[in-house]
């Protein structure tokens, strides 16, 4: 049963300024993964797909989140993971379109 005078498991009021935060940060992400989509073509994602380094990166990243590798000495709140070196890669080599796609976590 919730308890009401507890802040834990409590979403915001619809309307708040945080929803409308949340709900504009959610949209702008979303028109962001949209564009991604959108830009990358056909034949390029099917030459990307049998290419071994997208694989490879791909594979690193995602084993980059589930188990993040930080920098020693880091906090929480100081740290980059691997992950995100992996994507940055991803979106020097293939562009936006691939990184975004390719991106689990993206902000957080």
């Amino acid at each position: 049963m919730k308890d009401r005078n507890d802040s834990r498991d409590v979403r915001p009021r619809i309307g708040s300024p945080l929803w409308v935060y949340m709900a504009s940060v959610t949209a702008a992400g979303l028109a962001a993964l949209a564009a991604a989509a959108a830009s990358v073509r056909a034949a390029g994602l099917l030459h990307l797909l049998a290419e071994p380094l997208f694989w490879a990166v791909a594979g690193l990243a995602l084993l980059a989140e589930i188990r993040p590798i930080v920098s020693p000495g880091k906090s929480h709140p100081d740290y980059g993971t691997a992950a995100l070196t992996f994507c940055f890669a991803a979106f020097l080599y293939w562009g936006f379109g691939v990184a975004a796609l390719r991106a689990p976590g993206s902000p957080r």
